[in-house]
């Protein structure tokens, strides 16, 4: 289950990018917590979770809906690797770590995948598609 877990940054990004209501409230720049990424995060260069690492080091003193928005993505992220931790072990273990790498090996092999992660991918892709 590695593979998956170290790439929780991408993650991060997965489920805070708009999406349905609940991901758009924790995308950074947007939503909940738009104000603490402006005033905390202002000088954290995006990418690889960084934005999300920030508010998380900063969660005393981020609002109670930037707090439940992403409270909200971190539940939807261990939802997500619980479903395809094995999967990204078994296809993905040797893949580079970053850049949607492992999410993008998974993609790759989708026909190959367990029920669960193929839903939990079809659900993050969905509610990403929901926005567009």
């Amino acid at each position: 289950m590695r593979a998956l877990q170290l790439s929780v940054p991408t993650l991060a990004l997965l489920f805070l990018l708009p999406a349905g209501p609940v991901q758009a409230q924790g995308h950074p720049g947007r939503g909940a917590c738009k104000a603490e990424v402006e005033k905390l995060c202002k000088d954290v260069k995006p990418g690889e979770g960084a934005i999300a690492k920030c508010l998380k080091q900063n969660e005393a003193n981020v609002s109670p809906a930037c707090k439940d928005a992403m409270a909200q993505a971190h539940e939807k992220m261990q939802t997500f690797m619980n479903a395809c931790g094995g999967d990204a072990q078994q296809y993905c273990k040797d893949v580079k770590r970053g850049h949607g790498r492992v999410l993008s090996c998974l993609k790759d092999n989708e026909a190959k995948l367990s029920e669960g992660c193929r839903a939990a991918m079809q659900e993050a892709h969905g509610a990403g598609a929901q926005k567009k």
